[in-house]
C-alpha cells in the first residue's frame, strides 16, 4: 500500500498547502446490504474522527513536519526539509518518528474514547 492510499482521508486544500479532512459520507458506500460493510464504515468513521482529533493536538512545528512529509504532492527529500528547518537529516527523521509515535498513541486513545462513547446505552 503506498503512502497516498494510506492517507486518503486528507487532501490538499486548493493549493494553500493546508490540509483538510475529506467529509465522511455515503460516497464510500458501495453495497448497502452487506453488514460487514456497515461495520467497516463505522470503524472507518471512528478512526477518521480519532485521526482528526489527534492531528489537531499537534504543535505548529509538528504539524508542519507531518504536512511536509505526508500531505504535500511532491516527493519527500528529508535532506532538503532538514535544511529548511536548520537541522541535520538525522535529527529531522528522529523528530518525524517521535511525532508519528505521538500520533499513533493519540489516535488509539481517541479511537477507544469514541468507540466507548458509541457503545453507551444513551447513544
Amino acid at each position: 500500500m503506498d503512502r497516498r492510499s494510506r492517507y486518503i482521508l486528507h487532501e490538499r486544500d486548493n493549493g494553500k498547502s493546508r490540509r483538510k479532512v475529506i467529509g465522511f459520507d455515503e460516497r464510500y458506500m458501495q453495497d448497502k446490504s452487506s453488514p460487514t460493510l456497515i461495520e467497516d464504515m463505522i470503524t472507518a468513521r471512528d478512526m477518521h474522527l480519532a485521526l482528526e482529533r489527534a492531528l489537531s493536538e499537534l504543535t505548529a512545528e509538528e504539524d508542519q513536519i507531518i504536512t511536509e512529509c505526508f500531505f504535500e504532492g511532491e516527493r519527500v527529500n528529508y535532506t532538503k526539509l532538514a535544511q529548511k528547518h536548520g537541522i541535520s537529516r538525522q535529527v529531522y527523521c528522529r523528530k518525524r518518528k517521535r511525532i508519528l509515535l505521538k500520533l499513533r498513541k493519540s489516535v488509539i486513545l481517541h479511537y477507544i474514547q469514541i468507540s466507548n462513547l458509541c457503545k453507551t446505552p444513551n447513544f
